[in-house]
C-alpha cells in the first residue's frame, strides 16, 4: 500500500468514528442542549473528532494490531519524506545565460 493510500485511510476512518462518537453523544443529550447544539453543531463535531483522534492515536501504540486496524483503517504508517530544498546562499541563476533558450 503506498504512503498516499495509508493517509488517507488512516484520516478517513478516525473522522468517520469521531462522527459516530458526536452522533451517539447527540443521541443522549436533554432537549435545551440540543437546541443549543444545533446553532454551533459543525464545531462541536470538529471538536469531538479532534479529541477522538487525539485519543486514538495516543492509545495506537497500546493497542493489538487488529484494534489499531479497526479505529484506523490500516496498521500502516505512512512514512513522510522531506523535500531537499538548495541552501540559501546559492547564487540566483543569470538571466539569458547560454542554454537557456535566448538568443546570442
Amino acid at each position: 500500500m503506498s504512503d498516499r493510500v495509508a493517509s488517507l485511510i488512516r484520516t478517513v476512518i478516525p473522522v468517520w468514528w469521531g462522527s459516530l462518537l458526536a452522533w451517539l453523544v447527540s443521541l443522549g443529550l436533554p432537549t435545551g442542549v440540543i437546541t443549543v447544539a444545533e446553532e454551533i453543531g459543525p464545531l462541536l463535531v470538529g471538536l469531538a473528532i479532534a479529541i477522538w483522534y487525539a485519543i486514538a492515536r495516543w492509545l495506537e501504540s497500546r493497542l493489538p494490531p487488529w484494534l489499531v486496524r479497526v479505529l484506523f483503517g490500516t496498521t500502516v504508517v505512512p512514512e513522510y519524506h522531506s523535500v531537499a530544498r538548495p541552501p540559501k546562499d546559492l547564487p540566483a541563476p543569470e538571466q539569458g545565460a547560454a542554454g537557456q533558450g535566448t538568443a546570442a
